[in-house]
């Protein structure tokens, strides 16, 4: 059995579980302190309270009383009592073959009054000529063995069994064999590949339900009642050497994880990013109106009869002054938008008011184009949208073409989209 010592760091008792960075603690729990008495009068049942432990007596009959215990219940029974005199006189009844005859007492008899025994089994079956007529004798059964002709052949050979050893071979060999339990622990170098399974770890049962403490032992965690005692842990003196906690189970083992007992490295509870995130890794650019351009390695899965916000950070460039940008999106068949709307630097066209971006909502799923302020330049651009799929699930493909034909518009490298179910 694994020691606690070499599992991790920190003091293995009754009070402390291992968690997935190889650190024994205790698990945070409340509760009331409870104790429990006799009510009424006559003799109690209730002993003590020892630490978080209600000690109860037990019942034990007494002569001609008999305790019994039933799922809700504890019954006491005794025979019911009688008047009169025993008999003064007993038959010998020891023996097979007494012939039974009328009592003459009258007092606690059988009701039939008589007295006996039965023949003797083991005399009538001694006495039948064959009572086993379907069976030999061992002298029978060693002529018809003898006769067996494959019997014969295998007693004749030298050495019948030459794969198996003789009890003289067996004792030679095993007196050759080393073996060495450590005292019952492992090491670390020990160890090799695999996993150490989880029953070896501790005594109790192993599942998914029940946590290894620090005295090896599975139980199940709680927020049972404690009682008086300190729940206070020191760092005592480890030993050389630990178990790696990969070795233990599967999953991740870290800081955020514990070891369930189905050899499981889980958090007891959490929660994870709600976005699916792509961005593209290489820049590119289209100069034609006649056709949406789609974006390498940005395709978003999506879910049917489901809500999404979809938002798009996008860096791009321009060949001519007056041309913007257009955006549009690729949805599966069905899916209806809710909202749509882009926020661009470059503003040319509006009224010379206007000096900061603005957003401004789209009719349709094409997107909004603006002008840039500097051809060839890096500009931003911020798009959103909320969009709700129908029966039909697939993916979503962010769409891009230059405002003007026969002018470049560019999608740059690390521009990133995004998208997250909402209700």
């Amino acid at each position: 059995m694994v020691l606690p010592s070499q599992l991790g760091d920190g003091l293995a008792t009754s009070t402390t579980y291992l968690r997935g960075d190889r650190a024994w603690a205790t698990i945070s729990s409340g509760g009331e302190v409870n104790t429990a008495s006799n009510v009424g009068t006559g003799t109690g049942v209730f002993r003590q309270k020892t630490g978080v432990d209600l000690e109860f007596k037990t019942l034990v009959g007494g002569p001609n009383v008999t305790v019994s215990e039933y799922s809700s219940t504890i019954h006491l029974s005794a025979p019911a009592g009688g008047s009169g005199t025993p008999a003064d006189t007993v038959s010998a009844e020891t023996t097979f073959g007494v012939v039974a005859t009328a009592g003459t007492a009258t007092d606690y008899s059988r009701g039939d009054h008589t007295h006996g025994s039965p023949t003797d089994p083991v005399t009538a079956h001694e006495a039948a000529s064959d009572p086993h007529s379907g069976y030999l004798t061992p002298t029978e059964a060693d002529i018809a063995y003898a006769t067996i002709g494959s019997v014969a052949t295998h007693e004749g050979k030298a050495n019948p069994h030459a794969i198996y050893l003789t009890a003289a071979e067996g004792d030679a060999a095993y007196a050759t064999l080393t073996h060495s339990h450590l005292q019952h622990g492992l090491s670390v170098a020990s160890l090799s590949a695999g996993k150490v399974p989880t029953y070896q770890l501790g005594s109790g049962t192993a599942n998914n339900t029940t946590w290894l403490r620090g005295d090896q032992t599975y139980t199940t965690v709680t927020t049972a009642v404690h009682g008086s005692g300190s729940h206070d842990t020191t760092v005592a003196s480890l030993s050389s050497g630990k178990v790696p906690t990969y070795q233990l189970g599967s999953g991740v083992a870290d800081a955020t994880t514990f070891l369930r007992g189905d050899q499981t490295y889980a958090a007891p509870s959490g929660g994870s990013n709600p976005f699916t995130m792509r961005y593209n890794t290489l820049s590119v650019g289209t100069n034609t109106i006649v056709a949406w351009s789609t974006i390498d390695y940005v395709s978003l899965p999506v879910s049917a009869n489901t809500r999404y916000i979809v938002e798009g950070f996008v860096k791009f460039r321009t060949s001519v002054i007056t041309t913007g940008l257009d955006l549009a999106w690729n949805f599966p068949t069905g899916t209806s938008f809710l909202g749509q709307a882009l926020t661009s630097t470059g503003l040319a066209g509006m009224p010379a008011s206007v000096t900061a971006p603005m957003m401004r909502a789209v009719a349709s799923s094409t997107g909004a184009s603006y002008a840039v302020d500097t051809i060839n330049q890096d500009s931003a651009a911020y798009v959103w949208a909320i969009a709700s799929t129908t029966a039909t699930a697939g993916n979503l493909v962010p769409l891009f073409r230059p405002e003007i034909t026969a002018t470049w518009a560019t999608i740059q490298a690390y521009s990133m989209w995004r998208l997250m179910s909402i209700t």
